[in-house]
């Protein structure tokens, strides 16, 4: 580097050495680059190309094509005085290519001269009939004039023009309401006369008013979000095939409907508790064999639930978005699940609406692979699961939504009004059986189903205590597959 320097210096010194004595302490001018000289090459011919006739010498084909469009348009305007509107037509449009050839690239930035040819071939083809054409003109016109607010005499006088006769084009092409607010534009822009306020009025009787798409009625609940008839709605006549039962996570009542959801409701109170997918149902036998002697034993159920627990069927939720309440019917926590394992997000939510970041995160079976930021939620998230599975549930049972929910459809932009009620009647491709089944293929009297352990218990007083819990899952699930 500093060898470079150094042979850099020396010869800008000894350039300046052999300079004459005048030049010494001036720097020798250098050449313009390329692209220098290509701008400024184009900046003048643009710049004679816009002086029209008016520019002499050596100006070449810009000047030849500005003089040509204005005969081409002084033979149009005397065409338009003799009432040969068809030779005007031709007349002007051979002004506009005249015109256009003369810019740069055949394209027409801010320009009035060529606006005026526009609005001139617009009223020419008005008087023809073409009135597709002179509507085109006129919106071509527009687009060459500056901005609303300019200062320009000339460019406000060809505004109102061209409004004025894209008027006049739109009501002869039946678009009465876009004519009516070009007219309107053209009594705002300069002084009305008689004819453009008997045009405006006119156009006022004729033009339909648009009004806006009815809005969706209003969603009332039939029941308050909090409720404890959840499963008094759940099993009503409203939605034919649910199944009422349990599952082995608790001994919260579950209510399976054909699509393959289902709802929980706290076995204490009744409130909802879950929206979640459920598998098929499936009875639990009464008694089991003993690993160790092999008797058959009979198997004890719950106490809060009785015969209950083996004459309803048990249905074990599945892979899905499982929805949790707390029990005053607030939105708890919206997590995925796999294998009956977290798996994706797991979000958890306050009274309020908000998150509770300590205990949210993102799961990969069951482990958690990384700790909340707010840069892991994808956009759009919680509004789809609110619009596609929450609200769409909630308008099919009747019950309100939480003001969690609530706050989160108003962040969310999701339209509770127009949401409309899931079917949960209906069958989807896919989902299992609805009708309860042994649990083992066994005659009912000896329903003996292999050889579990002796602290066997399928639903919540296990996890809970009352009963001791088998370690290894719920194999009473995978009993029939194995038989």
């Amino acid at each position: 580097y500093f060898r470079a320097m150094f042979l850099r210096f020396s010869t800008s010194d000894a350039a300046a050495a052999v300079r004459p004595v005048g030049q010494r302490g001036r720097r020798p001018r250098s050449r313009p680059s390329r692209s220098a000289r290509w701008s400024r090459a184009m900046a003048a011919a643009l710049t004679s190309g816009r002086k029209g006739a008016s520019s002499q010498g050596t100006a070449g084909a810009a000047d030849d094509g500005s003089g040509s469009a204005a005969a081409a348009k002084d033979a149009g305007n005397a065409a338009v005085a003799a009432g040969d509107f068809a030779a005007a037509e031709a007349h002007y449009s051979s002004a506009i290519d005249a015109l256009s050839a003369a810019r740069e690239g055949g394209q027409l930035g801010e320009d009035l001269p060529a606006a005026a040819l526009l609005c001139n071939r617009s009223h020419v083809r008005l008087q023809l009939g073409s009135f597709a054409e002179a509507d085109g003109d006129a919106c071509a016109a527009l687009a060459l004039l500056p901005a609303v607010d300019s200062a320009d005499a000339t460019a406000r006088k060809l505004r109102v023009k061209a409004l004025y006769r894209r008027s006049l084009a739109r009501e002869a092409l039946g678009e009465a309401y876009g004519a009516l607010l070009d007219i309107n534009l053209v009594l705002k822009l300069s002084p009305a006369s008689q004819a453009v306020l008997a045009i405006a009025k006119r156009l006022k009787d004729a033009a339909p008013v648009p009004r806006p798409a009815p809005m969706p009625p209003r969603w009332v609940p039939e029941q308050p979000y909090n409720t404890r008839a959840v499963v008094r709605i759940a099993c009503g006549g409203s939605f034919p095939g649910s199944v009422l039962g349990h599952t082995p996570m608790d001994s919260n009542p579950v209510v399976r409907f054909p699509c393959g959801l289902g709802v929980a409701a706290h076995h204490a109170h009744g409130g909802l508790c879950a929206i979640w997918p459920l598998g098929p149902p499936r009875l639990l036998p009464r008694v089991r064999e003993c690993s160790q002697t092999g008797k058959v034993l009979p198997l004890g159920s719950p106490p809060e639930l009785g015969e209950d627990y083996f004459e309803l069927p048990n249905m074990r939720p599945v892979d899905g978005l499982h929805i949790a309440y707390g029990r005053g019917g607030d939105l708890r926590r919206i997590s995925g699940y796999r294998d009956g394992k977290l798996d994706g997000l797991s979000l958890r939510f306050e009274l309020e609406g908000v998150l509770r970041c300590s205990e949210c995160g993102v799961y990969d079976q069951g482990r958690l692979v990384e700790k909340w930021q707010a840069s892991l939620l994808p956009e759009g998230y919680l509004g789809r699961v609110l619009s596609e599975v929450i609200v769409p549930v909630k308008r099919a049972l009747g019950v309100g939504l939480s003001p969690c929910e609530e706050r989160l459809c108003y962040e969310e932009h999701v339209d509770v009004d127009g949401i409309s009620a899931m079917d949960l009647s209906r069958t989807a491709e896919g989902v299992g059986e609805t009708s309860p089944r042994l649990v083992s293929g066994a005659a009912p009297d000896r329903q003996a189903v292999g050889a579990w352990g002796a602290g066997f218990a399928p639903i919540g007083p296990g996890a809970c205590g009352e009963i001791p819990a088998l370690a290894g899952g719920f194999p009473y699930l995978d009993a029939r597959a194995e038989a």
